[in-house]
């Protein structure tokens, strides 16, 4: 600890005083009474804690200065820096975010957190999907079909959770708490998986309606008594990333890709009268979809049937006159996950 207390000796008493919540924090790990870390590697934790300040201010959490356009001063820094590093100590995540940031300076895939970190992000997607989760049971189901890199996964609270992802973007030997990763498509995985069930489902895989359409079908098949399937990129921003190819978007004005994830809103709207949905509108546009009465899936050429009716829809026609007032859903019933 000698490094530590040299360099709290040049810090302002702000950043002291972060300082000394973290130096109780790593007193507290290392209470009996809690699960066992090596505590030859506290220390060293807490010395890299402070040597790698610069690195702490993550992409999804910045101190109050960045908002408004003021350049952080170093002192906020260092205090915001302290101060997001504690819950990584508590929740035990601080060794692999430590690891990470090494791998990740040469080019090789980040471990994904071993648990939850709390109020660690500012996703729109995580915390709509951890608000729906505590609504539901304590042994609650989390799904999600389309994990790419695993930033919303991991840091998703449930109590299983299950990621579906053919090419995931994270080292998969080391997976979160209570979690299973299935490298295949989303077909392949409601095929074999037709005893499992699940409370809240994220539908963020391929972005073409056909695939989203049959990536929901299966999530409502499964789902329990009061889940929720959330459907990102619903509403796109313009014609551009509306396309259905993925590198068509508008050269250096935006690089997202929503695709025609909307048709799936009028499928559900024409084709579903057992379930009932809502749309949010505004900064990170996702739709809502829960049961009203048992869902029984359709055939394979009923699906079929169905998306050739709607094929020919354009972002041009359906958004001609803003948000369709049938993606805004009257809710007949309002589900208990919504509060």
């Amino acid at each position: 600890m000698r490094r530590g207390t040299t360099l709290t000796r040049s810090l302002p008493n702000s950043a002291r005083r972060a300082w000394t919540h973290l130096r109780s924090c790593w007193a507290i790990s290392r209470h009996p009474l809690l699960p066992p870390t090596s505590r030859a590697c506290v220390s060293r934790i807490v010395q890299l804690t402070v040597s790698h300040i610069p690195t702490f201010a993550s992409r999804d959490s910045h101190p109050p200065s960045v908002s408004t356009g003021a350049v952080p001063s170093s002192t906020s820094r260092v205090a915001h820096a302290v101060k997001t590093s504690i819950p990584l100590i508590v929740s035990g995540n601080l060794p692999r975010f430590v690891a990470n940031r090494y791998r990740e300076a040469r080019g090789r895939r980040r471990y994904l957190l071993r648990k939850a970190v709390p109020n660690s992000t500012r996703s729109w997607s995580v915390r709509r999907i951890n608000s729906a989760l505590k609504h539901v049971r304590d042994d609650s189901v989390y799904l999600e079909i389309g994990v790419n890199s695993g930033r919303t996964f991991e840091h998703v609270r449930a109590r299983t959770k299950i990621a579906v992802e053919p090419t995931p973007l994270f080292e998969t030997r080391k997976l979160p708490r209570r979690s299973r990763l299935f490298q295949c498509s989303s077909d392949d995985f409601f095929e074999a998986t037709g005893d499992l069930s699940w409370d809240v489902v994220f539908v963020d895989g391929l972005h073409l309606f056909e695939q989203a359409y049959r990536d929901v079908l299966g999530g409502l098949r499964g789902l329990r008594h009061g889940g929720l399937v959330i459907i990102d990129d619903t509403v796109p921003t313009d014609e551009y990333t509306s396309r259905r190819d993925p590198t068509a978007t508008r050269e250096g004005l935006s690089s997202a890709w929503f695709g025609d994830v909307y048709k799936v809103v009028f499928l559900l709207s024409k084709f579903h009268p057992e379930v009932d949905f809502r749309t949010i509108t505004g900064e990170h546009c996702q739709t809502l979809v829960w049961l009203l009465d048992d869902f029984v899936p359709p055939q394979p050429s009923e699906i079929q049937f169905r998306c050739k009716s709607i094929e020919g829809l354009t972002f041009e026609r359906t958004f001609a006159q803003g948000v369709p007032p049938s993606f805004v859903h009257l809710m007949k019933i309002r589900p208990s996950t919504l509060g």
